[in-house]
């Protein structure tokens, strides 16, 4: 892979899985066990500079891979050059999970900020399904929910005008950072490009641009360089028609009182 090194610490002195473990919380009822486990799973952290392949098509996976610190996205690049960005990745998502079996890479997954990527060996994940249900119960949920993602954008691209495809986006990127971050907070950093916006959501730069002008200016949201504020979060969701994903399931059933 180019444009990345090994972390000297070698993920023991700073653990960097907090974003995994909000998310995952809030997608399981985990005990402190739970959570101390995953803290402790990860065995070496690899840094990627902006613009680095974190993962090239055709790769081998090698371990279950978790981005820590940093924004990338997905994209497939044709034969001719031409680029699809097919979602973007955050602090706490997996950037593959189910990859304990010979696969090679169908996409690539390139760094937009300097990132900081965890390495889980795939027995560790093993141990999760034998030992840990309310982790599995967990993933396999954290699964489901990117299953319903890829539903919402598909119809986000197809049933969706401009105003609203980018309305919609917005408050995506805005409900997975509140996870991954622990907060409730009405604004975030946003670090893509409006190409990038454009390329995900099928609009051309100028387009991207005058739709965010417009969703500034209509008072809904409020741009301060690349950090947007939600200003009218009901509106927002009322013009996108946007739901949440559930935030919560019900456990597993372990036999053993929370710790």
């Amino acid at each position: 892979m180019v444009g990345f090194q090994d972390d000297p610490n070698g993920g023991n002195e700073q653990n960097l899985l907090h974003a995994l473990v909000r998310k995952l919380s809030a997608l399981g009822n985990l005990s402190r066990e739970d959570t101390a486990f995953i803290e402790a799973i990860q065995t070496e952290r690899k840094r990627f500079r902006k613009g680095a392949e974190i993962v090239r098509i055709g790769d081998l996976y090698k371990a279950v891979s978790v981005m820590c610190e940093g924004w990338a996205y997905r994209c497939h690049t044709f034969s001719n050059g031409r680029r699809q960005i097919l979602g973007f990745v955050l602090p706490g998502d997996f950037i593959a999970l189910h990859v304990n079996f010979p696969r090679a890479a169908d996409h690539s997954v390139v760094a937009i900020a300097e990132s900081t990527v965890a390495m889980i060996p795939f027995d560790r994940i093993e141990e999760i399904h034998r030992h840990h249900p309310r982790i599995a119960a967990a993933l396999s949920y954290s699964t489901a929910v990117d299953h319903m993602r890829l539903g919402a954008h598909v119809a986000r691209l197809g049933r969706r005008d401009a105003y609203e495809r980018m309305a919609h986006f917005l408050l995506e990127l805005w409900d997975r950072l509140n996870v991954a971050n622990g907060t409730v907070s009405d604004s975030f950093d946003l670090p893509l490009t409006q190409e990038e916006i454009g390329d995900l959501l099928g609009m051309t730069v100028v387009h991207v641009n005058r739709t965010l002008k417009r969703l500034d200016t209509s008072g809904l949201i409020v741009r301060q360089r690349r950090r947007i504020r939600i200003a009218d979060l009901a509106e927002l969701k009322a013009l996108a028609d946007y739901d949440s994903a559930p935030a919560t399931i019900v456990a597993p059933n372990t036999g053993k009182g929370e710790s």
